[in-house]
């Protein structure tokens, strides 16, 4: 490589950092925007991602090239567009009510792939991949606060604000927090406590992650503040998973641990109190139980608790079309009447796309892990992989447009591919 294309590669990169750092604050920070009636609503980092097609599309009509790399994560998000083809042909011809807006979806395909090749072609092309990776991290953990802020801010409906924007936000839901309402649920700018949860579970995962690399104290307090915004949104989901996903990571870096000196003892023994001494506060403080607490208690009393009850109740509709369109399933059905949601992100993947959807995205989520060899980066994404899982039980991921391209970009911080040359 020439000095002239050693300085051209470092400025593509630079340039590529304050994509990646607005797409970022874009998925974390900033809502849909409803531009068109009738025409879906469009977000910024989509506007980016298209920014950086026509930059590729211009690279290649001027200098015959396109600098972009490519791995194996990038080619099964590529395999979902045949998968959703055959699947809406197959539900058409079925007699399912099939629509232009199941075509949504490859658009979506198209936004995961885009924010995913322009993350790994912004890593791939940094002078030090290592230090690219800790300050996104870090970055993310800074955005996770303002989040939280903006989520305390609509629990408390400080300054009266919630009814100037939160309708904008979720026109369904923003009652809740604006008439004094027994237990409001913050929306955050994604629209929806769940999905906000779980942008909280998985930040708060990273954060236990850089406390293992770095031992510094500001990654707990990281931790905590996204615990905590898990707790005001009332998820239960987003709690029980990241509870179980920060187990795994803990006990499975205990047990890989060979080296037991002073700050490992001191890690594992704070790791793994965090929980029991968050439900000891909990049995102990009524004030607390009543305003946050009495909602995640219902855990273990699934069978009397109405929402989850009816939910189960809901999936026997899905599970009938499954069974009759078991290998290739029936398209997204975006327009088609049912009489329940299908409330499980798993049963309405299986569904849309059958067998060959469910095996692709699971191969999405498990075949990198055979190709990394750092440990605690394998332990990290075997635990996401966890939070991952669970959380689809009640809530979406693959179909959220804010946290599955935010997975996608962690993926990349993490993945193996990223520290060979590959394009």
């Amino acid at each position: 490589m020439t000095l002239y294309d050693k300085q051209e590669s470092i400025k593509i990169n630079h340039f590529l950092k304050i994509l990646i750092y607005l797409v970022l604050f874009s998925l974390i920070l900033t809502p849909s925007f409803k531009i068109i009636s009738g025409v879906p609503a469009i977000r910024i980092e989509e506007v980016i991602s298209l920014f950086f097609v026509v930059l590729i599309l211009l690279e290649f009509a001027y200098k015959n090239k396109i600098s972009i790399y490519w791995n194996k994560r990038s080619a099964l998000i590529v395999i979902f567009l045949p998968i959703i083809a055959i699947s809406i042909m197959a539900g058409s011809l079925n007699g399912y009510n099939s629509s232009f807006g199941d075509f949504n979806q490859f658009i979506r395909i198209f936004k995961y792939l885009i924010i995913y090749i322009m993350m790994l072609t912004y890593i791939k092309t940094s002078l030090s991949k290592s230090i690219a990776k800790l300050e996104m991290l870090k970055y993310i953990e800074k955005l996770s606060v303002i989040l939280f802020l903006v989520a305390l801010q609509q629990y408390l409906n400080l300054f009266g604000l919630n009814q100037l924007y939160l309708e904008y936000i979720n026109p369904n839901k923003f009652q809740n927090l604006i008439n004094d309402y027994e237990h409001p649920r913050p929306l955050g700018m994604v629209g929806n406590p769940n999905e906000l949860g779980l942008i909280f579970s998985i930040i708060a995962l990273i954060s236990l992650y850089n406390f293992s690399i770095n031992k510094q104290k500001v990654s707990i307090i990281f931790f905590l503040i996204n615990l905590a915004g898990i707790v005001i949104t009332l998820s239960r989901t987003s709690l029980v998973s990241l509870s179980i996903a920060s187990f795994v990571f803990v006990f499975l870096l205990l047990i890989s641990t060979r080296k037991y000196n002073k700050k490992n003892l001191i890690f594992n023994i704070i790791m793994t109190s965090i929980f029991p001494v968050i439900i000891y506060m909990v049995m102990k403080n009524e004030v607390l139980y009543e305003k946050f607490f009495w909602r995640f208690t219902r855990v273990g009393e699934l069978e009397n608790d109405t929402s989850w009850v009816a939910r189960i109740n809901n999936w026997d509709e899905n599970l009938q079309i499954i069974k009759d369109n078991f290998i290739i399933g029936v398209g997204p059905l975006r327009r088609a009447s049912f009489s329940y949601a299908a409330d499980n992100e798993w049963l309405l993947l299986m569904r849309s796309y059958g067998l060959l959807g469910i095996v692709n995205f699971l191969l999405l989520l498990l075949l990198p892990l055979k190709t990394v060899s750092n440990n605690k980066n394998k332990i990290f994404l075997f635990s996401l992989v966890v939070l991952i899982i669970l959380s689809m039980i009640p809530s979406a991921v693959f179909h959220s447009l804010v946290a599955m391209p935010l997975i996608l970009l962690i993926w990349v911080l993490f993945d193996e591919d990223v520290n060979q040359e590959n394009s």
